[in-house]
């Protein structure tokens, strides 16, 4: 960010500066133990179910219009998200975790969220995102956007195939990250409760 002087400082969310945030052993501000446990509703947009596909193609960016095409197939309009709710994308990612040789080899070109949707995760004030997949190809513009920018966590490698195979599409959500003083990120359970 430029500074009123006309220097340039690294400014995280909150106006935090990366002097105030960072030491040798961890975050001194905005570490993982800053995370309260989340108790919100739920949504799971089936991006690849809306595609008609099990996995969607290696670097497929999600557009806003696969996004509100989900909802609709899944009975749900955007207008019903709500501030606080979290958001999850199914990319079918997951069901490569059990051949090792094709998620590795398919690992750098996953499908992700585009700016379009980032944006409007953004104007819809969710409390968090994730996905079945690490970070998308699109990674350094929608965590720079969503975590940095705008205090909304990502979690990754979620599994969401019991949820598609009931299609619950709208269910409360509980999470509790492992506090781990000054951590970047850490292991939780995430539960859908219907």
């Amino acid at each position: 960010m430029t500074m009123a002087d006309g220097t340039t400082a690294d400014i995280f969310y909150n106006g935090v500066t990366a002097p105030e945030m960072q030491s040798r052993y961890g975050l001194l501000q905005l570490g993982i133990e800053k995370i309260k446990p989340y108790i919100t509703r739920g949504i799971l947009i089936d991006v690849a179910g809306y595609k008609g596909l099990e996995i969607l193609p290696n670097e497929y960016e999600v557009t806003l219009p696969d996004v509100r095409g989900a909802l609709a197939k899944q009975g749900l309009v955007e207008s019903q998200i709500t501030p606080g709710d979290a958001l999850f994308f199914n990319f079918g990612w997951s069901r490569l975790w059990n051949d090792p040789q094709r998620m590795i080899a398919n690992c750098a070109r996953r499908p992700g969220i585009g700016p379009d949707v980032v944006d409007w995760i953004v104007s819809r004030r969710v409390s968090m995102v994730g996905s079945d997949a690490s970070a998308d190809h699109a990674n350094a513009a929608a965590h720079h956007e969503l975590t940095l920018k705008n205090g909304i966590p990502n979690l990754e490698f979620m599994d969401f195939q019991a949820l598609l195979a009931d299609r619950v599409y709208d269910f409360m959500f509980v999470f509790a990250p492992l506090p781990l003083k000054g951590a970047t990120g850490s292991p939780g359970r995430p539960l859908a409760v219907r």
